[in-house]
């Protein structure tokens, strides 16, 4: 199941990015069908908001895409995504049954899919959506949070900036067929075709208003301010078939009339005028910028004196038109077609488009088009009469690397980071403390004490000694052990200490008071102390406290029973004892020493093997890198406590994670703790 849910969790994540994506580059065409469905519902007040709207289903489609590919944000990502299917699976239902949107426009101009297949392909997407929503912890998480978020920005720089492109310029990459290069003769009529009526067929164009659809010939075209919609051109035969293999006669077909002011449909004299044609394209001249209008006039001069062709193509609209030439002084000739198609042909409003012998040199928007370069000589003989190279191939190879290139920086800087932890973990690993103490426990008195000290500080003298010993006594005897033991590498510290700083607690030894004997350690936690006193984390978290504001440092211990070990739950525990010590902050916490003891090692003879202590021991780094980090954790030196000896020792000692031991028994004599301190060679 696993499998499976993760297989539909990148199909469906490829599809709302490819389909987030195809709208990106081309945000006016989104808008323009964003603009059909408001009008057809009767929100034509609406329309104003059109781009904005096309704007926020192009980006929010491409970034749930983009999170449920990286299993990130699922919950707000699985709601969104349905909200958008709710909301559409039922109008492309509608437009299925009606017809009364030829195209739904979910992937653009890029791919072109029916009613009935757009229906489909959102039942498709309902089903996989279900079975994340589901089985949703079965996701896979790409990486962790800081890519997700690097990463969330990247995608929504490339979105913004694709949508950028496609509303103020032109589509970065363009699918539409009046691209540069397109010889429009052949894409409208077919080679050798004409675009004329005879006795056994027609061209018409489909129309339609309020969801019907009517056929007009080309010399009746209606009115659009009348509410009508061009949809497209078909050839209709005398038999009133219509054609049904366009493949054969027109390769490339592309929906495209023009018709003068008489009404007569000069498509083919103009795709067939030899040499330069300027048009200036406007879908709407009430819309469009009249900022550059000194450009206009410089390329109606221009072309005039060069011979070369120039008409503005714009809608059929008698009050816009009126208005532009009394504005702008217009006096050029002007040629229409439906706003549509002009839109198709380029976005801006308006544009201009050169052509040369039927063939599209280039296009762009007005405001962008350096009208003086382009005067200054005649076209043959500058850059700017050839057609425009661009090459698509690479723009989506360019766009692809932009959505994937993230994912190569961001691995490259984690393996940057990786080999420079790593470089410090290996030093950290030589530089961490090998500690050997000693826990004295409830035994020698006082005198006996301080012999023990005094023979264990005359043995290790002259020796070099390769790890920190430290003495662990009985309160009694803290102060004179630190004095006995005065000018040798040996430590001391006490066997526990108060959770209070001062006050009416009889029988309690504060740190504070500790810490005044020169005494520098302090073990807490420690088995016996939980058997038989009942210490459990609230009162371990108060004693680590106290002994880390009076400068003690903690050997904190931690370890399960035999019943805990049998029944496979000792991790459990132990990770729950390590709690105490997780309340400190990385900084506090590196200040402490671990010890594992297995109580069901300590005094009863038995031992854990050197790969059980290991496995434990390497859990409890592992646990410690989970809470903080991996730095903090190789800085970590963790003992063990169960029955260690000189015979042992060296095989304990030599695991990579054992640091140490917290001795018990061998301790209280000089001749079976020294051993154990030499194990470190």
């Amino acid at each position: 199941m696993k499998i499976v849910v993760r297989i539909v969790q990148f199909l469906f994540a490829a599809v709302f990015i490819f389909s987030g994506l195809a709208k990106c580059v081309d945000p006016a065409g989104t808008s323009i069908k964003v603009t059909e469905y408001l009008q057809y519902f009767g929100f034509g007040m609406l329309t104003d908001l059109s781009m904005g709207i096309a704007w926020l289903l192009c980006i929010v489609e491409f970034i749930c895409g983009v999170n449920i590919l990286l299993g990130h944000a699922r919950h707000l990502t699985l709601v969104v995504s349905t909200l958008l299917l709710l909301l559409f699976t039922p109008l492309t239902l509608w437009l299925a049954l009606t017809d009364a949107i030829s195209e739904c426009g979910c992937f653009g101009d890029a791919v072109h899919l029916t009613n009935w297949q757009t229906f489909g392909k959102n039942l498709i997407l309902i089903v996989m959506l279900a079975l994340l929503w589901t089985k949703s912890e079965l996701m896979y998480r790409l990486m962790g949070r800081t890519f997700y978020v690097f990463y969330s920005y990247c995608a929504l720089g490339l979105a913004v900036w694709l949508c950028w492109m496609g509303s103020w310029r032109e589509p970065f990459i363009d699918f539409r067929p009046f691209t540069p290069g397109t010889n429009l003769k052949e894409a409208v009529m077919g080679e050798g075709q004409e675009q004329t009526t005879d006795s056994d067929s027609e061209w018409v164009c489909i129309y339609q208003r309020n969801g019907v659809r009517q056929e007009f010939s080309l010399d009746s075209l209606p009115d659009e301010a009348e509410g009508w919609e061009f949809v497209e051109t078909i050839e209709r035969h005398a038999d009133g078939k219509v054609s049904d293999d366009r493949s054969k006669a027109e390769p490339k077909h592309i929906d495209f009339f023009v018709k003068t002011a008489d009404g007569e449909v000069i498509t083919d004299e103009l795709l067939s005028r030899p040499g330069y044609t300027l048009l200036l394209l406007s879908h709407s001249l009430d819309k469009a910028s009249q900022h550059d209008i000194d450009r206009i006039e410089l390329l109606s001069e221009y072309a005039g004196d060069n011979d070369y062709g120039f008409l503005c193509l714009t809608a059929r609209d008698e009050k816009q038109l009126e208005r532009w030439k009394f504005n702008t002084g217009a006096e050029y000739p002007f040629v229409f077609t439906d706003a549509s198609i002009i839109e198709t042909m380029c976005r801006s409003n308006p544009a201009v488009m050169l052509l040369r012998d039927g063939v599209i040199c280039w296009k762009t928007p007005l405001s962008r088009l350096d009208a003086e370069g382009l005067t200054s000589g005649k076209l043959n003989e500058q850059t700017s009469g050839d057609i425009e190279e661009i090459n698509y191939h690479n723009r989506i190879l360019l766009v692809l690397f932009l959505l994937f290139a993230p994912f190569f920086l961001f691995l490259l800087v984690e393996i940057v980071q990786f080999l420079h932890k790593q470089t410090l973990i290996n030093n950290s690993k030589k530089m961490r403390k090998k500690i050997v103490a000693g826990n004295w426990k409830m035994n020698t008195t006082l005198q006996e004490g301080i012999a023990l000290a005094e023979g264990l500080k005359e043995a290790l003298a002259g020796k070099k000694v390769n790890c920190d010993v430290v003495v662990c006594t009985p309160f009694i005897s803290v102060a004179s052990v630190v004095k006995a033991v005065e000018g040798s590498v040996i430590g001391v510290g006490a066997e526990d200490c108060s959770a209070h700083e001062k006050g009416a607690y009889t029988g309690e030894v504060a740190a504070n008071m500790i810490a005044s004997t020169g005494a520098k350690y302090v073990i807490l936690g420690h088995s016996e102390r939980r058997q038989y006193h009942g210490e459990n984390n609230e009162l371990l978290v108060a004693k680590l406290q106290q002994a880390l504001a009076n400068g003690l440092t903690p050997i904190f211990c931690v370890g399960e029973v035999k019943e805990e070990r049998v029944n496979g739950t000792y991790k459990e525990v132990i990770e729950g004892q390590m709690e105490a010590l997780y309340t400190l902050s990385a900084e506090d916490f590196a200040k402490c020493v671990v010890a594992y003891e297995p109580v069901w090692a300590i005094g009863t003879g038995l031992t854990a093997t050197s790969e059980q202590a290991e496995e434990v021991h390497a859990f409890i780094r592992a646990s410690i890198a989970k809470k903080y980090d991996a730095a903090v954790a190789d800085n970590t030196s963790i003992l063990y406590g169960g029955s260690c000896k000189g015979s042992n020792a060296p095989e304990l000692f030599a695991q990579p994670d054992i640091d140490g031991g917290l001795i018990g028994g061998a301790a209280l004599k000089v001749d079976t703790f020294m051993p154990i301190i030499e194990a470190w060679k």
